[in-house]
């Protein structure tokens, strides 16, 4: 699970770290700690949770979770603050819980619970790892899939996996989550391309893959019609 964690409050940040680490322990989790909105805005990262404040500097609560929408419309947002009063305001940007700082130690583990298993039902795909066997991941963490010999390496936000599947398997149960085979040797994420041209498609991350001339177009328009 990949957290981001926005709090102007130093102190209440490390709380909140604290929470997490304490309910879901640190394997498979990621935190990311932000002092403001406009920092979180500006990395264009793709949470799956994002734990913020409502009150910051230069930008509230509100109109930051608006704006990430629409960088990453298939996030769980959960909202801490001291002023619970607020909370009726959540349903305006689908906040997932709501949660009073003062209660927040019993408040954060039922949150986290629940976003947990809501996440289980989304876009999880089941990989075969050489040398180390079954194991789930999500399909919007994967940056791009690439052939390699006889396997296939699966680039993920954090990892990269080398998986006993064919390219074509890959495609096959990837094709509906907004991936694209590109080029013979790719399948990438139309999620994560920042640019294309001709010859080669770059990735938000900072890395590039090939798009093959016979394919350019039909990616082309699926990317586009990926954003409508």
């Amino acid at each position: 699970m990949k957290i981001a964690v926005i709090d102007y409050n130093e102190i209440w940040r490390e709380l909140i770290v604290k929470g997490i680490n304490r309910y879901l322990g640190t394997y498979n989790v990621v935190i990311d700690v932000y002092e403001s909105g406009i920092a979180f805005i500006d990395r264009q990262d793709l949470y799956e949770v994002v734990i913020m404040d409502i009150e910051m500097q230069e930008m509230n609560g509100f109109e930051m979770a608006e704006k990430y929408r629409d960088i990453n419309a298939d996030y769980i947002l959960i909202i801490i603050t001291e002023h619970i009063e607020l909370s009726r305001k959540g349903y305006l940007v689908n906040a997932f819980r709501y949660i009073d700082k003062i209660k927040m130690e019993d408040e954060l583990e039922e949150a986290l619970t629940s976003a947990q298993k809501l996440l289980k039902n989304k876009n999880v795909i089941e990989i075969n790892v050489v040398n180390t066997g079954k194991m789930q991941i999500y399909s919007k963490e994967i940056l791009y899939i690439e052939t390699e010999k006889r396997n296939v390496a699966i680039y993920t936000v954090d990892n990269k996996h080398i998986c006993s599947h064919s390219i074509g398997y890959m495609e096959n149960i990837l094709v509906k989550d907004g991936f694209y085979r590109c080029h013979k040797s790719f399948i990438v994420n139309l999620d994560w391309i920042k640019s294309f041209d001709k010859k080669n498609i770059y990735l938000k991350d900072g890395s590039n893959i090939m798009v093959s001339q016979r394919r350019y177009y039909e990616f082309k328009k699926k990317y586009l019609d990926s954003k409508v």
